[in-house]
């Protein structure tokens, strides 16, 4: 038998549960168990049991769920799947730059939303538009920075401009972070370049195995507390 997500005082108590499908009641023991948002579900063998508006229902599972296989619902699977899979690498960097959020939101699932736009989908097959992808967004000024890789050392060179005029959204103390993301091992790296006041070039060794052609590199900045950022900037990566 399985849990059932309900209040602590119902432990060990019988309550009356309408199926909410067939209009049968039935007595189920249900066991302290809360999850962390306060939503009360749970499964027993065919039933699924959950709280709504203060009473408990349950439902029988249907025996099979019908997946449409028109081109409309098929491309939207295949545009959620690639920018599924694209918010996973992300998850690491995007709480830095999408700081502004619903209430409740995830930053991966915030990423997703701002950028499904740029998944499309031809022939069964998603393509992503990455100079289009947003990492970031608020009310600051973006970051200048250049960028060149360094096919030597397998490197990247990053060259911010010191470009400060002291009001809100454009002071020295700014952070500016770079977004480094390689399309073949879907991995994704945050980089940070110091104050927006300090215009020092940085060197960045990057993974042996990634490729230089599947590089795709952003920036934005964040004001010094981390509670605003402005929109991620699209770099051309020059080759030296």
């Amino acid at each position: 038998m399985s849990n059932i997500f309900l209040n602590a005082r119902h432990a060990g108590q019988k309550v009356l549960c309408p199926d909410s499908r067939t209009g049968k009641k039935s007595d189920v023991v249900f066991f302290a168990m809360q999850t962390n948002n306060n939503k009360f579900r749970g499964t027993i063998g065919e039933k699924v049991y959950f709280k709504l508006y203060g009473k408990y229902f349950a439902r029988t599972r249907p025996d099979g769920v019908a997946v449409s296989q028109e081109e409309k619902a098929v491309n939207v699977r295949l545009k959620m799947q690639a920018m599924g899979r694209l918010g996973k690498a992300t998850k690491y960097v995007t709480p830095y730059g999408l700081v502004s959020r619903p209430k409740g939101e995830s930053s991966t699932n915030t990423f997703v939303r701002l950028n499904y736009g740029c998944c499309s989908v031809s022939d069964g097959v998603a393509a992503i538009d990455y100079p289009q992808l947003v990492f970031a967004q608020g009310s600051m000024m973006p970051p200048v920075v250049s960028v060149s890789y360094q096919s030597e050392d397998h490197s990247l060179v990053f060259v911010p401009e010191p470009v400060v005029d002291d009001s809100p959204g454009c002071m020295a103390d700014d952070k500016v972070y770079a977004v480094v993301l390689e399309t073949g091992y879907n991995q994704c790296r945050l980089l940070p370049l110091g104050n927006r006041g300090d215009g020092e070039q940085q060197v960045v060794p990057l993974h042996p195995l990634w490729n230089q052609e599947n590089l795709h590199v952003y920036v934005f900045a964040t004001n010094a507390k981390g509670d605003d950022a402005s929109f991620s900037s699209y770099l051309t990566v020059d080759t030296v």
